[in-house]
């Protein structure tokens, strides 16, 4: 049984209750000071949320919902700082779309924001829960792997690329090939790089080689001699 309860609310929003039972000794304002504590911890709570959903919004990519370029920098950095400290490993793979402005003159951009949206969609559901993904720019996407191996990451990425390839996505009719694809590269730290700019790099470098061999493939680093 509870003597004194206060709802924590803020405007007409009612965020939670304090309640306490009367002690054995107690003071007539006991009230007053619980509900001045229920409005200050609501005032804290509706802030906490404020700067959370600012955060949020700041670290995402308005089209896709997924991270956007600076948030996926960062994380990468996180990552490779982790693997570093436990002599680990830390991934990427780096794709863009086979062929994108093809794509967007026969569908239009509205078609174009569309697939890039469905694509995110897809492969947020392709990819592990501790997976970092995130739209890097255009038509470019980044996925960062921690604790993963180069041979984990290639697999991820082949994974990913085979269901882009067989998904039915509105307007893939009309790419050169009959579908929507896309190349990428893969590289590993500490295998491939000393750091997070030079891990993007050489992966960049294996997803422009995957273009040059014809596209809808996935290159990794070392494959093809980019190692530092």
């Amino acid at each position: 049984t509870w003597d004194i309860v206060a709802p924590m609310v803020v405007g007409e929003q009612t965020l939670g209750v304090l309640a306490i039972s009367r002690p054995e000794r107690h003071h007539d304002t006991e009230r007053n000071v619980l509900e001045m504590i229920a409005r200050i911890g609501a005032l804290t709570t509706q802030n906490v949320a404020a700067y959370r959903k600012k955060v949020s919004e700041a670290e995402t990519d308005k089209l896709t919902e997924i991270y956007n370029k600076g948030a996926l920098l960062k994380r990468l950095d996180f990552a490779i700082i982790e693997a570093r400290k436990n002599s680990g490993k830390a991934s990427v793979f780096i794709f863009d779309l086979d062929k994108f402005k093809i794509f967007n003159d026969t569908n239009g951009h509205m078609a174009g924001d569309r697939l890039l949206k469905k694509l995110a969609d897809l492969v947020k559901e392709t990819v592990r829960s501790d997976d970092i993904f995130g739209r890097f720019g255009g038509e470019e996407f980044l996925l960062v792997m921690p604790g993963r191996s180069a041979g984990q990451a290639m697999t991820a990425a082949s994974m990913i690329r085979k269901r882009i390839e067989e998904f039915p996505f509105e307007g893939g009719s009309t790419q050169p090939g009959g579908k929507v694809t896309i190349s990428g590269g893969v590289a590993c730290f500490p295998d491939d790089a000393p750091d997070g700019v030079d891990l993007l790099r050489v992966a960049d470098d294996a997803l422009y080689k995957a273009k040059q061999g014809g596209r809808n493939r996935v290159f990794r680093a070392e494959e093809i001699g980019l190692n530092p």
